[in-house]
């Protein structure tokens, strides 16, 4: 992801999404999305306090019920005010669609090898947008989910296998502030602000989850950053004595789950290896996965092909 800003009359902020050709039996396409925002001086924005400058805010968190104040980027809430609902916020939307910011979404691939303006229907700045096989996930400045593409396999997380032409909410995770969305293949994952980490999609060995599912394993800890490979999924946790483990789970035939074997995992298990390490970020690819540290080091293990991992030896 990529910001760039430049001083003049107008801020413009773009943020680039890629995803590659994958080869397995969910058919991939080379997808690419493009966020352009901007503030044209001819719109002009509502008189309003502060707290309606707020898109989305949620007072409590539903699943960890502690308060906070959500203002990702936006207006701080004036404390002398009640925090705004969803409900609130719906009214404001309706009556201010292109308030405070007007935005556009761009997208290309296949058929469309040069970026195309997408009308996507939206009243909701994105912040991240990221692209699966055939599946792309949409995270809003207020911390809501939004889906489209393919279906088939449930990723898109509406609680059947239909396709969306059209971003769509995704209802169970609309009580949460979600912080980091993911995706790849026919999977999804999302995490919320207070740390827990959802996924749905395709599975190996059970049933298609075709709404967001809680890792209840991962449940006791907080996760601060989720990894989504095509048939893999990576997890950074912070425990309550502070300390990071990473967890891996799906298909390790390639070595990708970082456990010393080739076998496939359908619960997360602890990647001891990175115990000692104070790791920062983890990454995934279709057969291959990476960490970084604190000290700027990379780790990477998994499949080496044409030394696809940066190491000498393949």
């Amino acid at each position: 992801t990529h910001t760039h800003t430049h001083t003049h009359t107008h801020t413009h902020t773009h943020t680039h999404t890629h995803t590659h050709t994958h080869t397995h039996p969910h058919t991939h396409t080379h997808t690419h999305a493009s966020l352009l925002s901007h503030s044209p001086p001819s719109l002009p924005l509502p008189s309003l306090s502060p707290r309606h400058l707020l898109s989305a805010p949620r007072d409590t968190c539903s699943d960890c019920q502690q308060t906070k104040k959500h203002t990702h980027g936006m207006a701080a809430l004036d404390p002398t005010e009640d925090p705004l609902s969803s409900s609130d916020v719906d009214a404001y939307l309706r009556r201010f669609p292109k308030a405070p910011e007007r935005f556009a979404l761009y997208t290309w691939g296949k058929e469309n090898i040069f970026p195309k303006l997408f009308d996507s229907g939206l009243v909701e700045r994105l912040s991240q947008i990221v692209c699966g096989g055939r599946h792309n996930i949409g995270l809003s400045i207020s911390g809501r989910v939004y889906t489209w593409g393919s279906g088939r396999s449930g990723q898109l997380g509406h609680g059947n296998v239909e396709d969306e032409e059209q971003p769509k909410l995704v209802e169970s995770l609309a009580p949460y502030t979600v912080v980091q969305v993911e995706c790849d293949g026919a999977q999804s994952a999302a995490v919320t602000e207070c740390g827990k980490l959802f996924v749905w999609g395709w599975r190996d060995t059970e049933k298609t989850l075709t709404t967001p599912t809680l890792v209840e394993e991962l449940a006791e800890y907080e996760v601060i950053d989720v990894a989504q490979g095509v048939y893999h999924i990576l997890a950074l946790v912070k425990q309550s004595d502070n300390k990071r483990r990473v967890y891996a789970w799906g298909h390790g035939n390639y070595g990708q789950l970082g456990l010393g074997d080739t076998a496939n995992h359908n619960e997360p298990v602890h990647i001891g290896e990175l115990d000692e390490l104070y790791v920062t970020g983890v990454f995934a690819t279709e057969k291959s996965s990476a960490a970084t540290t604190r000290d700027n080091t990379v780790y990477v293990w998994g499949y080496n092909g044409g030394g696809v991992l940066g190491t000498k030896k393949y």
